[in-house]
């Protein structure tokens, strides 16, 4: 009644009489907590009636151990895979993002399954994400709406069809409209809404925040966010939110070109040098060609995470902007595992 299949890093059984999905499903690193369900479904005894089976011990033979959170091992050495992940390389630029592949390796060797994984300092929501990815539930808190903004729009379920449909029509809608000359971008600069007003940190090499972009960017930007704005699912709308702020990003004054790559492949000033500071040479990107291209990388952490993350386990994640300093609305004893890392002046400190 039971086929399987495993590659080396997962296994997969299938009833031959059901659907292509299948019955049970786990990373061979946490074998140990879904060994008594398989036995369950495929141990001799299961299945065979009037027939003693036995076998000879070896070294080979899969000896679950049980799970003690205060004696894990400690960990060897991680090699840092940052590009690896699609759901999280070129998504959304952040500070003091943490390497994904390090952060899920700790989380599967101090926590199990259907554990419930805090992260109070979230940052680009790294830790939820591997949880979630790895078959624990995520608290993510962070003081920073871009932070709660960033995780909400990235996990939120979508079907991918409907959301290439929505950005080929808000891509056809903003070709036709795009403007381009003084009048059309004076007209824009009056109709389409964008921030003005807010003053910047002291170093930064403007005074206001609209003074980071030029008129032309301003409305191009400004003309594509309503764009966005008209559509009505929320998810889809987020999840184009998520590509246009990743756009703004490039499409700003302080954009230093990186000199050794193609005109896109440089970042923002704010993630490079930590202010707001202009670039010598103002490099004039294509608004619709910068958000096609995040757009692409959305979509493909989108098609990434959604075997693990989808409308059936969105539950099991709790995005929060709130501090850390008040936790009283997590139940006590809830917790099974915090991973986080806590920025201060020249410390790092890892829990």
């Amino acid at each position: 009644m039971y086929f399987a299949l495993c590659n080396g890093c997962e296994f997969a059984l299938y009833r031959t009489d059901s659907t292509n999905v299948p019955v049970l499903m786990f990373s061979l690193n946490d074998i140990e907590h879904y060994w008594d369900k398989l036995k369950l479904y495929i141990s001799p005894n299961s299945f065979q009636s009037g027939k003693n089976f036995t076998y000879d011990t070896t070294n080979a033979t899969a000896k679950p151990t049980g799970f003690d959170y205060s004696n894990r091992p400690l960990l060897e050495e991680i090699v840092a895979k940052k590009q690896a992940a699609k759901r999280h390389f070129g998504v959304h630029g952040y500070f003091t993002k943490q390497v994904w592949n390090v952060v899920a390796e700790y989380i599967k060797n101090y926590s199990k399954p259907n554990d419930l994984v805090l992260d109070p300092f979230g940052g680009s929501g790294v830790t939820a994400v591997e949880a979630l990815m790895n078959d624990r539930k995520a608290i993510h808190i962070d003081l920073n709406p871009m932070s709660v903004f960033m995780v909400q729009s990235l996990i939120a379920p979508v079907k991918t069809g409907e959301l290439i449909e929505v950005f080929d029509r808000v891509k056809t809608a903003y070709e036709k409209g795009e403007p381009k000359t003084k009048d059309e971008i004076k007209k824009a600069l009056s109709k389409y809404p964008y921030p003005k007003g807010l003053t910047l940190p002291k170093g930064s090499d403007v005074a206001k925040v609209e003074d980071l972009f030029t008129d032309k960017q301003l409305a191009q930007l400004g003309f594509l966010k309503y764009l966005i704005k008209k559509e009505k699912n929320e998810n889809i709308k987020n999840s184009l939110m998520l590509s246009f702020s990743s756009t703004v990003s490039k499409i700003n004054r302080t954009y230093h070109n990186s000199g050794s790559r193609d005109e896109n492949a440089g970042n923002a000033a704010a993630f490079a040098y930590y202010r707001y500071r202009l670039a010598k040479e103002e490099i004039d990107l294509s608004v619709m060609r910068t958000f096609e291209t995040k757009f692409k990388k959305i979509l493909n952490a989108k098609k990434e995470i959604e075997p693990k993350i989808n409308q059936n386990t969105i539950g099991n994640a709790q995005i929060i902007k709130d501090t850390a300093t008040n936790l009283k609305w997590i139940p006590k004893e809830s917790v099974d595992y915090i991973y986080t890392v806590s920025l201060r002046p020249s410390t790092s400190r890892l829990i």
